[in-house]
């Protein structure tokens, strides 16, 4: 892989690491300081990456018109560089990704014209194709994955159209696109749709779908290709309510690492069927077969996702051993990005825990392990670590340590990211309404013994509903708690609520749990309300007592002795 691919990779996960904590007028400024930032670039290609993403991030936030001027003067550089010249194909390759981002599909495929062998712009021409995905064009992504010389990356543009259409709920769509597939990826294509269509409630559906990607699938001779396809419909008969089969068909994996990894998914949907006794025993055994994992990254990947789905379902003993098994051996794995992803997870863990000045050290970490990327690796790991970061992480971060770069292209493409995980994340250009909303919040307290204390040991349960009695819907709106002396207690973190249309009120739980460490006291934290156009709801401000861990009172009530004669 070449250096400026590289350098784009590892400079475009920085920025992606952003999210809902940059506010609705901060994208134009951090677009503006990354193409200042693009503009000191002097090598050519990854002069074409830094703007590229710069124009990326206009494109997420609304602005096409102006992506498309961004990438303009470096298009028309690069075209006239002599065609003899090995950078020209290389940058107009990169270029036609965002072109085809920025809506120019047509001028994207002008770019890879021309080339010697229509092999060498076969993995362009997907990209292409998958941008006309994203953007739900998938008459024009299918034509252009026809075009593509090389089937398997035909086959993978219309696997990513399967995706799309089926987290949409266009099961016909998807069957469609999956039909298309000529290769083996056809029977993974297949559980993918399942599951999203699981997910989405179509439970039977689902079923049927699993069923017929199951059948494909063990008829694969590949035993690589069989282990990733009956991957792939495990999460499908698992998000169908199919939990017994699901763990059934987990016996035909050969591999201990494939088990590993989906049991991961066969656990979160037993979380969400209610059931956390068979998700804690599942997890049990993914950790048991991470332990004798010897590749690190591997191992410690699926122990820190186990831990953070324990945390989530308030086994928080458990998520912390597990934390603590994690941490050491992370630490001492080399830079890069799989460093940043575990260090993501732990981010996000110790943050489910309550401890958040532990978090951005961990977020901290994730960011500093990219200084010195030196691994080619998949967008696709890339997009999945940052995400996991920007759910939980604010922009600021990003932003800060981007500034700290001293290398142009990976501040432009740091700042040009944090929009583009601002966008990512729902709460990035919000739509404008035409009247405004008012938004207020009520929050309810309730904890398990009913004898109004939080009590060591005891998790309460914090209702928060948002109303929208103003005439205008209300758009990204998010409950943030925010927290005071909050020592021996544990507060999830903030909750997405998304959209509330004038007239709705929507109810989120947030949970509080008090550990065996925490003091009889008066806890006071509050709870904010923000929404993406500035219309925020008054802060509320919630009062409870707390009561420590009270050993229980022994008493001798009689002594009798007995004994004969």
């Amino acid at each position: 892989m070449s250096a400026s691919l590289q350098t784009h990779l590892k400079i475009l996960l920085v920025g992606l690491l952003a999210a809902s904590s940059v506010s609705a007028e901060e994208p134009r400024a951090l677009i503006s300081e990354a193409a200042a930032a693009a503009e000191a670039v002097t090598d050519q290609r990854q002069r074409a990456w830094a703007f590229g993403v710069v124009s990326e991030a206009q494109a997420k936030t609304g602005d096409r018109v102006g992506a498309l001027k961004t990438l303009k003067p470096v298009l028309d550089a690069a075209e006239a560089l002599p065609k003899t010249e090995p950078r020209r194909g290389e940058v107009l390759m990169v270029l036609s990704r965002f072109l085809a981002t920025a809506g120019d599909s047509a001028g994207a495929l002008r770019t890879l014209d021309g080339f010697a062998s229509p092999k060498d712009v076969a993995t362009p021409m997907y990209y292409v194709s998958a941008a006309q995905t994203d953007a739900k064009d998938f008459e024009g992504a299918g034509k252009t994955a026809e075009k593509n010389a090389d089937p398997a990356w035909t086959d993978l543009a219309y696997y990513h159209m399967a995706h799309k259409q089926a987290k949409d709920g266009d099961k016909d769509g998807a069957l469609r696109s999956a039909e298309k597939i000529l290769g083996h990826h056809k029977a993974g294509a297949l559980g993918f749709v399942a599951k999203y269509l699981g997910d989405g409630g179509d439970k039977a559906g689902a079923r049927d779908i699993a069923a017929a990607g199951l059948k494909l699938a063990k008829d694969l001779k590949n035993a690589s290709d069989r282990e990733s396809a009956l991957a792939a419909v495990i999460m499908g008969q698992a998000s169908s309510g199919q939990i017994a089969i699901a763990l059934e068909t987990v016996e035909l994996l050969e591999r201990p690492r494939s088990r590993m990894q989906v049991l991961l998914s066969v656990a979160q949907a037993q979380w969400e069927e209610g059931d956390g006794g068979g998700a804690e025993k599942t997890l049990s055994v993914a950790v048991r077969l991470a332990r004798d994992e010897r590749e690190v990254f591997q191992r410690l990947s699926v122990m820190g996702k186990a831990a953070i789905q324990l945390a989530e379902g308030g086994r928080e003993d458990l998520s912390k051993k597990l934390l603590a098994d994690v941490m050491a051996p992370a630490q001492a794995m080399p830079d890069g990005l799989l460093k940043c992803s575990i260090f993501s997870d732990i981010a996000k863990l110790q943050q489910l825990l309550g401890d958040e000045r532990a978090a951005e050290v961990a977020s901290r970490q994730a960011l500093n392990s990219l200084a010195s990327e030196p691994l080619g690796v998949k967008v696709d790991w890339i997009r999945d670590a940052a995400k996991n970061l920007s759910l939980f992480r604010g922009s600021t971060g990003a932003v800060a340590w981007s500034r700290e770069q001293k290398d142009p292209a990976a501040k432009a493409a740091g700042l040009a990211g944090a929009v583009i995980g601002e966008a990512e994340s729902g709460t990035g250009s919000v739509p404008k309404p035409k009247a405004p909303a008012k938004l207020e919040a009520k929050v309810e307290f309730s904890e398990p013994s009913g004898n109004g204390f939080l009590d060591a040991g005891e998790k309460a349960e914090i209702a928060v509903t948002v109303a929208n009695k103003g005439p205008g819907p209300a758009y990204a709106v998010r409950v943030l708690p925010k927290t005071g002396d909050l020592a021996g207690l544990l507060l999830t973190n903030a909750s997405a609520i998304g959209k509330v249309e004038p007239g709705q009120s929507v109810t989120k739980s947030i949970s509080l749990a008090a550990t065996d460490e925490v003091s009889s006291r008066k806890a006071v934290f509050s709870i904010e309300v923000k929404e993406g156009n500035g219309f925020d709801a008054p802060r509320v401000d919630l009062e409870f007592e707390t009561r420590a861990f009270r050993a229980p009172k022994l008493e001798v009530a009689g002594i009798s002795l007995g004994g004969g004669g």
